[in-house]
């Protein structure tokens, strides 16, 4: 399915690491991921596979008390933004109307 709306690469994290599965194919990181499942772990894992001055997109919550850690150091040093999404149309300026953001940039 993922390939008939033009994916070139599909990582299944039931049978594969999807951080190093990533990591193998974009060894700079990604520069954007978007986190449609609202899980911990995917959070996480998400903010893992981001290359410097990448952006992680919160979109789905599967709960309100889910929580997301990360290393605020690793953070700051690789310019990484996390930004929570409040609206979720599929239209193309979709991530303009992202109300939350944090940006770690070191200047």
């Amino acid at each position: 399915m993922e390939r008939r709306f033009g994916a070139t690469d599909v990582i299944d994290s039931t049978r594969t690491k999807p951080v190093e599965a990533v990591r193998d194919l974009l060894p700079e990181g990604a520069d954007h991921v978007f986190d449609f499942v609202g899980l911990k772990a995917v959070a996480e894992q998400g903010l893992a596979m981001l290359g410097v001055g990448g952006g992680l997109y919160l979109v789905g919550v599967s709960r309100p008390d889910v929580e997301a850690g990360m290393n605020i150091f690793k953070a700051i040093g690789g310019q990484k933004r996390v930004k929570a999404s409040t609206s979720a149309r599929p239209t193309a300026s979709a991530t303009s109307r992202c109300t939350q953001s944090c940006t770690c940039k070191a200047e």
